[in-house]
């Protein structure tokens, strides 16, 4: 019986589930020969396997079946109860109660500790593997990424006790693969590459599911390096892998990336087979995220068609996707900011008013999501959104308001992704509210504002939206004047040795814009971008002073950097004294201290 049993162990392990099925259905049928343990871990068996296969249904029978047989059993090893009640956790996430799932995990890790010293050491460290395993899958699919990194190293350190050399490359690779959703490829793919070199000349079986899993890790690092072609060549060889096991276990997660780089690069031949593929898996699953992931692309797909009856069917699909189980903040996240560009063309189109408050609800509903998995990214970026909604109802007060949160919670944590979409939605934002659009006294929608909003445009949700990841343009510095509130020049400097500043050109210039400004957007208060020629200026007050700084690329970290200037200038005592008395002065050691502040802050 024992051999049976292990040939059934030996078949699911690498990769020929069917087999093992086989045989742990011919071993059912001979039941009676079995005692209540070798039952007990025959069902263990099943439900592993079941679990494996997505079909939940059944494996929830089997799970029901054992909790039969343990009510009659008087001795019951802790650790098979602990690990059916993992399995019972497993299918909650599968069928989209992720948190729900959470919080049963958690509590098995309580009831594992208090029963350490009454379970053998390899078993205690194998079922908090599981556990762990469980839970950094439920943190890495809800966005929280540290987390998730953190319970893999735990069962990374656990997984060197017992040596197990199978899991070990396995975790290399969801190491890894948590390290580039961090936005971290180098160090995404040294852990891959671990497992790589140690598998690619292996013929075993089991040693093909863990290249299989190693191949979707480089298929991903490469899509978010931005090198699709790359990446659809290691998805279309994993999926040959997969081919070799006899098994479909993880196709549909393999062709939904596949489908994306694939759509990501214009290869309509590649998408249209893989889309075939996951249509059929998805129709009869009971896995909720593979159901969820089959909507998405086919929304993405129709509303790709531009023509309204797509756009109409598209809309309707995501609606209904919005509404399901969050299993992946990625796919609920994206069908969100999707919907959000469709009701952003309808407005467009239409000029109603009620898709505004539409808008305001998609808004809220990510504010839910950024709750769940707490991630400060989403946070931002909500942000952004909600300052693009302001400015199609021509509040760009409060839209500055918005940007101004955003950019904190990107300074607080260091994010220079989302730096970089502030900078692109606050320049946005300062070309609107420069341009003639804002003098409308009509209630209108703004056409004009409204051609510019696209939702989903700034955000980066990899591999779903914008897979190659911006960068802050460092800004080139040109020149630096300071002005009193009547328009006379303090102090200027070019960072240029071949230009020569004209300062009452600059200063007239200046002083006008910020007059015009105060007098035609009562709104704004005053104008603190303006361009000219090939050049941007910033301008911004304090203290009846007026500080304008030339340069060409984006404006946030030049704004950045010229409030970093005034508060220098504030902490040199003297030195601002001399610039806000009643008639400013300047020494020419002041001068020099001055000179010097600026070249330290803006070259």
């Amino acid at each position: 019986m024992s051999t049976t049993l292990q040939a059934i162990q030996e078949y699911q392990e690498s990769g020929k589930l069917k087999k093992a099925l086989d045989g742990i259905l011919e071993l059912e049928k001979d039941v009676k020969h079995l005692d209540a343990a070798q039952t007990l871990s025959l069902l263990l068996m099943k439900a592993r396997l079941l679990l494996e296969m997505g079909w939940l249904h059944e494996a929830e029978n089997t799970i029901s079946e054992a909790d039969d047989l343990i009510e009659q059993m008087n001795t019951i090893p802790h650790s098979t109860i602990l690990e059916f009640k993992v399995y019972s956790a497993r299918i909650d996430r599968l069928r989209g109660y992720g948190v729900e799932a959470r919080s049963k995990l958690q509590l098995l890790l309580e009831k594992l500790e208090k029963k350490r010293h009454f379970i053998p050491k390899s078993d205690f460290i194998r079922i908090s593997i599981m556990i762990r395993l469980e839970l950094a899958v439920i943190s890495r699919k809800f966005g929280r990424l540290q987390e998730s990194l953190n319970l893999l190293m735990q069962c990374l350190n656990n997984q060197n006790d017992i040596a197990d050399y199978t899991k070990v490359l396995y975790l290399n690779n969801l190491i890894g693969r948590v390290y580039i959703k961090i936005g971290n490829t180098n160090d995404g793919f040294k852990w891959i590459e671990k497992s790589l070199k140690e598998l690619e000349n292996s013929t075993q079986l089991h040693s093909l599911r863990i290249l299989e899993c190693t191949y979707d890790s480089m298929a991903l690092g490469f899509a978010y390096q931005g090198n699709l072609k790359k990446a659809i060549t290691f998805s279309k060889d994993l999926l040959n892998l997969e081919s070799l096991l006899d098994t479909n276990r993880c196709t549909a997660g393999y062709l939904f990336n596949l489908l994306i780089f694939a759509s990501k690069n214009g290869d309509s031949k590649t998408f249209k087979e893989a889309f075939t593929k996951l249509e059929h898996i998805a129709l009869s699953t009971e896995i909720e995220e593979t159901k969820q992931q089959y909507l998405l692309i086919k929304a993405m797909s129709l509303k790709k068609k531009n023509r309204l009856v797509y756009l109409v069917k598209a809309q309707e699909l995501l609606k209904s996707l919005i509404e399901r189980p969050l299993t992946n903040y990625e796919i609920t996240i994206s069908a969100l900011l999707s919907l959000g560009d469709i009701l952003t063309r309808e407005l467009y189109m239409t000029s109603n008013p009620e898709i505004i408050d539409e808008l305001k609800i998609l808004v809220s509903k990510m504010q839910d999501i950024s709750r769940i998995i707490d991630s400060h990214e989403i946070i931002g970026q909500v942000m952004l959104i909600q300052a693009k909604i302001a400015m199609i109802e021509k509040n760009f007060s409060q839209s500055k308001d918005y940007l101004n949160k955003a950019r904190q919670i990107a300074n607080d944590h260091q994010n220079p992704k989302l730096s970089a979409a502030i900078s692109d939605g606050y320049d946005s934002l300062l070309n609107l509210a420069n341009s003639s659009i804002l003098n409308m006294k009509s209630n209108e929608i703004p056409h004009d504002i409204v051609s510019h909003i696209n939702i989903s445009h700034d955000l980066d949700f990899s591999p779903l939206i914008g897979l190659k990841r911006k960068v802050l343009g460092k800004e080139k510095p040109i020149w630096l004047v300071i002005l009193t509130s009547g328009g006379i020049s303090i102090f200027s400097k070019s960072f240029d040795p071949n230009m020569t500043i004209n300062d009452q050109f600059v200063a007239g210039l200046v002083a006008a814009i910020d007059i015009l400004g105060k007098e035609s957007l009562p709104e704004q208060g005053s104008v603190e971008r303006i361009s000219y020629q090939d050049h941007n200026i910033v301008i911004k007050r304090s203290n009846g002073l007026l500080f304008c700084y030339a340069f060409s690329k984006q404006s946030w970290p030049a704004l950045e950097k010229l409030e970093r200037f005034i508060t220098s200038l504030k902490d040199e005592e003297q030195l601002w004294a001399a610039l806000t008395r009643d008639i400013p002065f300047l020494t020419r050691d002041e001068k020099i201290a001055l000179n010097e502040i600026s070249k330290g802050i803006f070259c």
